[in-house]
């Protein structure tokens, strides 16, 4: 079972209830109400999903836990490569970039074992799947490339050049374009996946970090970890049309499945800003106990995952109460995080005298490097 804290240390708080303060008085000026809904208009707490879980890297134990979201109970780990940044899940695999190794671990979602290790560019981030389950795309941060790996070959058939400092990539809806967050030269590269070249490179800004794409498929979301803040680019004219101050060194973001909401994690401090993307300003600032990294809207969309790489743990905001409502204790390190079907039925228990090194079946095939 899952480990449930709930302590809060003061000391550890003070930069987040600041930052709430400080929103809570431009709310206030701006003629806005604390009691705003978080969550997206179209959702409602009644809402229920297909069965799922949560998958998350460990950078510090070389592994991905497998968590199941209904009973939130660890249900596997599977070991991987060298310090694993994050993990995409589409079609029949688990896709897991190796940041030291320069490799990305396949995982098949059939029996969570690791079935190839596929060589890329160096310090491969982050990874995304396209709708189909053909193609995943690799951001190779140190060497300004994406890979596209061919699934079902388990291989690279392309390599593609981007901007400076790759981080997040993302495929977006229908499936025709991919969108490239390049922290050094702070612009977005828009890969058209039919051709696998770059369509257009678009202005985003200062350390641009993390990326979404709005349901519709109109705008872009983009966190500028160098500015502190989050900007919005408009997929037709190519211009960044609006920019807000969210927290310091913003990295991962969400948005809800009607794109009236966005979050992002401040990893700088203990925070998550809940922005309205409507009227385009930040309607919360949430403390989230611990540094902000990971995060991820659960299935029903009222609750919000963060990871947290200085206490192990994973945090439970609920959007509706804006309180953690749980910690769990997950592993060393804790960083990206995807969701994925649920797991196979014939998944042996997990095995708690193993420590981290995975579930007592799971881990490598033999396969080819």
């Amino acid at each position: 079972m899952p480990h449930f804290n709930r302590h809060r240390q003061k000391s550890a708080r003070v930069l987040a209830l600041l930052a709430a303060a400080l929103t809570a008085l431009a709310l206030a000026a701006c003629g806005g109400s604390d009691e705003t809904p978080l969550v997206g208009d179209s959702l409602s707490p009644g809402n229920t999903a297909a069965p799922s879980t949560v998958w998350v890297a460990h950078n510090g134990s070389n592994d991905i836990h497998v968590i199941d979201e209904a009973t939130m109970e660890v249900v596997a780990r599977i070991p991987v490569g060298s310090v694993p940044h994050d993990v995409a899940v589409g079609g029949d695999y688990a896709v897991v970039p190796n940041s030291v190794d320069a490799t990305v671990s396949l995982i098949s979602l059939e029996n969570y074992r690791v079935v190839a290790e596929v060589p890329v560019g160096r310090a491969p981030h982050d990874a995304a799947v396209t709708p189909d389950g053909r193609l995943a795309f690799v951001t190779n941060t140190s060497d300004d490339t994406v890979s596209v790996i061919d699934l079902e070959e388990r291989a690279v058939i392309e390599t593609i050049e981007v901007g400076g400092a790759p981080l997040h990539v993302l495929v977006g809806p229908g499936g025709a374009y991919a969108y490239v967050a390049n922290a050094g030269s702070g612009d977005l590269s828009v890969i058209d996946i039919t051709s696998l070249s770059v369509a257009r490179t678009l202005p985003a800004g200062d350390g641009a970090h993390g990326v979404v794409i709005a349901p519709g498929g109109e705008s872009a979301l983009v966190t500028l970890s160098g500015a502190a803040g989050l900007a919005r680019i408009d997929l037709d004219s190519g211009q960044v049309t609006g920019t807000l101050t969210t927290g310091p060194s913003p990295h991962n973001l969400d948005i809800s499945s009607d794109g009236t909401r966005a979050y992002v994690a401040n990893t700088g401090d203990t925070t998550v800003a809940v922005v309205d993307l409507e009227r385009w300003r930040i309607i919360a600032t949430l403390d989230v106990l611990a540094d902000a990294h990971g995060l991820m809207l659960d299935a029903t969309g009222t609750v919000l995952y963060v990871s947290h790489q200085s206490t192990g743990t994973l945090s439970l905001v609920n959007l509706e109460t804006r309180e953690v409502e749980a910690e769990v204790a997950i592993g060393a390190i804790p960083d990206g995080l995807a969701r994925g079907p649920a797991a196979p039925a014939n998944l042996p228990p997990l095995d708690e005298s193993a420590g981290s090194s995975g579930n007592r079946d799971a881990g490598h095939d033999d396969h080819e490097h």
